[in-house]
């Protein structure tokens, strides 16, 4: 007759590993949002949009225009945020390279990012961080964000992998191909004790005054942002209880074995 204790070794042994399966961590996306700087000017020099923000850089939920137009070769001061306790995004653009100027703003609340724990896992791809100079304008034409940095809104950040490209520039000829130049490599971060993060930089345009000004999104700044959060080992606990289980199994095959003998 088959021993009782072996067949709960080998059942305990089989479930052990399927606890082991289901135990591993895993990453799931919460949400991502999305901005857009760019040059605004219409061809007919009708005003147009010049910040943007939303779901991706293509996906806008508000647009506005700056509340002065671009000077050219301008810096302008450029600030976007996420603030965890209101799960609300911020893009300012400032009239100049101060803080002290006055500013444009628009807002986003990111679907279900509620739901983001504080300890959330932020990615700012590379593959989405990026200034583009396109062809169009008659004159040549040029984008460069600089100082770069990314900064908390209270406590301090856990960054794991640093920004790279502290300054992005493309630029294009006249008559020159499209120039786009992105970071070299995705930026990973968990945000501040609140769950905020803050990244800043200046802007400066060229060739958006005069005759062929460029237009539009012939100059622009895409930038995104996904966050992630860990999702807990539902395993943990069942592995621990199933290890008792086969530990107290095999002590007890060991002691029937002992006591036949």
């Amino acid at each position: 007759m088959p021993s009782p204790y072996g067949f709960m070794w080998k059942l305990t042994t089989r479930v052990l590993s399927a606890a082991l399966l289901l135990g591993t961590t895993t990453q799931a996306a919460q949400f991502q949002f999305g901005a857009l700087i760019q040059a605004g000017f219409t061809s007919n020099s009708a005003p147009n949009w010049e910040v943007a923000v939303g779901a991706t850089p293509g996906a806008t939920a508000a647009t506005s225009s700056l509340s002065s137009y671009w000077n050219n070769s301008e810096n302008r001061h450029v600030v976007i945020e996420y603030l965890k306790p209101t799960n609300t995004v911020n893009v300012r653009v400032y009239e100049d390279a101060t803080t002290a100027s006055a500013f444009t703003q628009i807002s986003y609340n990111p679907a279900g990012g509620a739901a983001v724990a504080a300890t959330a896992t932020w990615t700012l791809p590379a593959s989405a961080f990026f200034v583009t100079a396109t062809t169009g304008p008659t004159q040549a034409t040029s984008i460069q964000i600089s100082n770069l940095a990314l900064s908390p809104v209270s406590g301090a950040l856990n960054v794991i992998q640093p920004i790279q490209q502290t300054t992005l520039a493309a630029s294009r000829a006249v008559g020159g191909p499209l120039a786009s130049v992105a970071q070299t490599q995705d930026i990973v971060f968990t945000a501040d004790t609140n769950g905020s993060w803050r990244l800043t930089g200046d802007i400066r345009l060229s060739g958006i005054q005069g005759g062929g000004r460029a237009t539009g999104a012939e100059l622009a700044l895409n930038f995104s942002a996904s966050a992630n959060d860990a999702v807990p080992e539902p395993g943990t606990l069942g592995l621990t209880l199933i290890g008792g289980l086969a530990m107290f199994g095999l002590h007890r095959k060991r002691t029937s074995a002992k006591e036949a003998a």
